[in-house]
């Protein structure tokens, strides 16, 4: 036996740097794994943090500036990477629905002088669109909660 060992103790001493070198290289994979979902769920939480915030002042002043509208908008830049397609097409529902918000805003302006009878359409679409602002941030929670789990990040 000592004898094998001598003989082949070169070729048994490559195979244990070649097992030493493949686990190096399996720990450097699982740091390269760990650090890409840490990358994913921060931009990820970048996201969302936007869009909850925005949501969240629309609720505390019933209003919506256009500025952080575009801020809100170039925040979730890019969601369409991190996000499934149920969130993304959540997201463009709430853009849609603040820039609709935005032009009734402006239309009530412009027609102050008008009766509440004229007023009226678009008073209920302020309403409902109101309605839909405010119930969305249950919604975003409840469609971005599946990636918001670091030890789940997908």
């Amino acid at each position: 036996m000592l004898e094998f060992i001598e003989e082949h103790s070169q070729t048994i001493l490559i195979f244990l740097i070649a097992v030493v070198a493949l686990y190096v290289a399996y720990q450097q994979h699982l740091t390269s794994r760990k650090k890409l979902k840490l990358a994913m769920f921060d931009r990820r939480l970048v996201i969302y943090d936007a869009l909850k915030d925005f949501l969240v002042s629309f609720q505390r002043d019933l209003t919506i500036d256009f500025e952080q509208l575009q801020e809100m908008r170039r925040q979730l830049a890019g969601a369409e990477f991190l996000y499934g397609p149920k969130v993304i097409a959540l997201n463009q529902e709430i853009i849609d629905f603040a820039v609709e918000y935005l032009t009734v805003q402006d239309t009530l302006k412009e027609v102050e002088h008008l009766s509440d009878d004229e007023r009226r359409p678009s008073l209920q679409r302020e309403k409902a669109l109101t309605l839909r602002l405010v119930a969305a941030l249950d919604r975003v929670h409840e469609a971005y909660k599946p990636y918001l789990h670091f030890t789940r990040v997908k």
